[in-house]
């Protein structure tokens, strides 16, 4: 499971910082949250101070065009239920996952650990500008980062399986098997057939 969320406002950056990392909160009575994890940054006071500012210069630059509307994106990726993700199996996947999809962007990552079942939710708020200089914003027709996100959540869940097998250990579904499960549970062996039951008509008309 893998899931982008793009973040527009300053107020809305500093409340997800807030919420992420705030282990009295009621949606996180299940939840043990790591210490954070900083990428170009030391701590998230610097990153949405750097992400706000940043931002902020760059639309004042450009007097013509369009303004660039995102801060960040929160990236999201969920281990499944019993994944039980071991530290060095977490710090493998974040650091992974920032390399493919942000490396030059600074980035705060959270891990938020269910308590009970064994899965696990990654958090990593990714600023919307590359950390050069002059910094620029990153827009590309060519940058998909769903996309990007979900190949190298399977590309590093693969490796952690490798490791896992040679140990004994069960593995960790790629989202790709658990698509592929969810499709067995209905009965169904494809997407095709799963649309077909949407259809009107059969598919032969």
């Amino acid at each position: 499971y893998a899931k982008v969320l793009p973040i527009r406002s300053a107020k809305a950056l500093s409340g997800k910082l807030a919420y992420l990392t705030n282990g009295n909160h009621a949606n996180h009575a299940d939840k043990i949250i790591e210490p954070a994890y900083c990428h170009r940054v030391q701590s998230g006071a610097e990153f949405l101070s750097k992400t706000v500012s940043t931002i902020r210069t760059l639309n004042a630059r450009h007097k013509r065009g369009r303004k660039i509307k995102n801060l960040a994106d929160e990236i999201i990726i969920r281990a499944p239920d019993f994944a039980n993700l071991t530290a060095e199996e977490r710090s493998t996947i974040v650091k992974s996952v920032i390399a493919d999809v942000c490396d030059d962007s600074p980035c705060f990552a959270v891990w938020h650990l269910d308590k009970f079942n064994g899965s696990a939710d990654l958090h990593i708020l990714a600023a919307n500008y590359v950390d050069v200089y002059p910094p620029k914003v990153r827009r590309s027709s060519k940058w998909n980062p769903i996309a990007i996100t979900r190949a190298s959540s399977d590309r590093v869940t693969d490796k952690i399986n490798e490791r896992r097998r040679l140990e004994g250990i069960p593995a960790v579904l790629t989202m790709q098997e658990v698509r592929r499960n969810r499709l067995k549970e209905r009965g169904l062996s494809s997407l095709a057939e799963q649309l077909a039951q949407m259809l009107p008509f059969s598919a032969a008309d």
